[in-house]
Parts: C-alpha cells; structure tokens; sequence
C-alpha cells in the first residue's frame, strides 16, 4: 500500500497526515451548519381547484365515444342521468302497470304490489331510472323464460304480498326486488347491502336474497348490461303503458265504477309525473343509441 503523504497547514507550517485535515473540514463544516442553519422549506402551494361539469347531457365527444365500436363496454351500461325526483306513489304505480303488462300478473295483485313498490323506492332512494332499468332486466329475462314465469305468477294466495314467502304465490314481488336491487348494484358505485336491502324489501334473510339474485343472473345469463338502445325501447314501452291506462281514465265518464278503478289503478297527478320522468329519460337516451 502506497504510503500517505503528509499535507503541510497553511498556517503554522505544521505537517498532518490527510486523515487529520479531512477530520479537521468534517468539524468546520459542522460548526458552520450550526451557525448557519439551512433553510426551511417552503410550504407547498396550495391545489389547483378542479371545476366539473355537472352530469346532464352528453356532449358530443362523449356520445361519440359511447356509440363507437371500439368502447362497447362504455356503450354497455348507460349511468343513472340526474333528473328531477319523482313521488315514490308515481313510481310505484309505474312498477305496478309494468308487472301487471310483463308478467301477466293478476289484477288483484295490483293494489298490493303497488303500495310495496312505491315503500322499497322510498326506502331505497331509488328513481325513474332505476325503475326503467329493473323493467329492462325483467323484460330479459322474460324472453327466455316466457311461459315458466306466466306460470308461476298467476297463483294467488293469501301469502301474495310477502316477497319472503317461500312458494311461488307472490312471485312478481320477488322478482322486482331481485331487479331492482340489480339496477342499483349497476347503475352505482356503493351498491346497498344484503343486509339493508332485506330490511326495505322484506326479504327475510340475506342468504335467502342472495340465491334469489343469484337465480336472476342466472336466468338472464349473468347479463346486467344496459345498452342505450334497449333501455330507450322499454322507456318508450312504459311511457305507452302510462298513456294508455291514462286515456281510458280519461274517458270513463265521471263518478262511474270504470272511472274509480281507473283512478284507483292510476291516479292523474301520478300519470303526469310518470310521463315526464320518461321522457325526460328518453331524452336523455336517445342521444346514447347509435
């Protein structure tokens, strides 16, 4: 090993070896960050505010991209548009005609499954939307499974209006909690709870509505999608449905039994905002389908 050469100090002429003059710069160097402190860090300034643009209608980059073929998952589920709220009794009436037309079930149900579908939207928070999509995904599964559910809804019992009984009586109850609780999990980031759903919807146990929502997905093939162009037909189903019924009321002559079944089915005030909720959602779609 080569031997260190000895460094001369500046100022006494005293020769030490580099090891003592590097202590000597490491003390010096010290003695000079205590007198002379670094300085503190500025705090870091503070975020660009962020202004986002409320979600009403799509502009045109957006449905561009939503309607091109290279972005069908986007085009695949339409998100929840935010429309003015509509009463709980408008939007269990609305419920109410779409099982009666869909599932064919009896009339003496009507009464009943509209005062439970206008409690579960209440409780659930849910909207027209939502309505029109838990109808989309009953309608689905309807195509594949026609006379199995015509069948199983057309038995009424006493037992009709628990959607937790254990027979087939009553199956529309079921059917549209099952959906509407599909609708939500869709349509939204914080989808509710087994839990909490059964507590609006009557369901007696959490395992009880999981195999109910796992026969659902399986009869529909585990598609939950909501393309524009099928949410748009079945609005437009719903909103003829609504007029309709409102015509006929319309037409009864007044203080009649036709004219008080008709209000009793569905009342003026409930057919109007019906009406508007759907096409203020056809508006909104129909912009979506290609």
């Amino acid at each position: 090993m080569a031997a260190t050469t000895p460094a001369a100090c500046p100022v006494a002429g005293v020769v030490v070896s580099p090891r003592a003059a590097a202590i000597a710069a490491l003390k010096a160097a010290a003695t000079a960050k205590r007198h002379h402190p670094a300085p503190s860090p500025s705090p870091p300034a503070p975020p660009t505010p962020v202004s986002f643009r409320p979600l009403q209608q799509p502009t045109a980059v957006e449905t561009h991209q939503l309607t091109s073929s290279t972005t069908t998952a986007a085009a695949a589920v339409a998100a929840p548009p935010p429309l003015p709220p509509t009463r709980p009794d408008a939007l269990g009436a609305l419920a109410m005609l779409a099982v009666l037309r869909l599932l064919s079930a009896p009339a003496a149900h009507a009464a009943t499954f509209r005062a439970y579908a206008a409690r579960l939207a209440a409780r659930s928070g849910s909207s027209a939307f939502h309505i029109a999509a838990a109808v989309t995904y009953l309608a689905r599964l309807k195509r594949r499974f026609p006379h199995a559910l015509k069948a199983a809804v057309i038995s009424p019992s006493a037992s009709s209006h628990d959607p937790g009984a254990a027979t087939t009586d009553g199956l529309e109850f079921r059917l549209f909690a099952v959906a509407l609780l599909l609708a939500h999990k869709t349509a939204e980031d914080a989808s509710p709870t087994a839990r909490s759903w059964c507590r609006v919807s009557r369901v007696r146990t959490p395992r009880e509505l999981l195999a109910m929502e796992l026969e659902f997905l399986g009869g529909m093939d585990y598609d939950v999608s909501l393309p524009p162009a099928e949410l748009a037909g079945n609005i437009r189903a719903l909103a003829s449905i609504v007029s309709t019924v409102a015509a006929h009321a319309t037409a009864a002559p007044a203080g009649s039994a036709a004219a008080a079944a008709a209000a009793a089915l569905l009342a003026p005030a409930d057919a109007k905002e019906c009406l508007r909720a759907l096409a203020d959602l056809h508006e909104y779609c129909s912009p979506l389908v290609a």
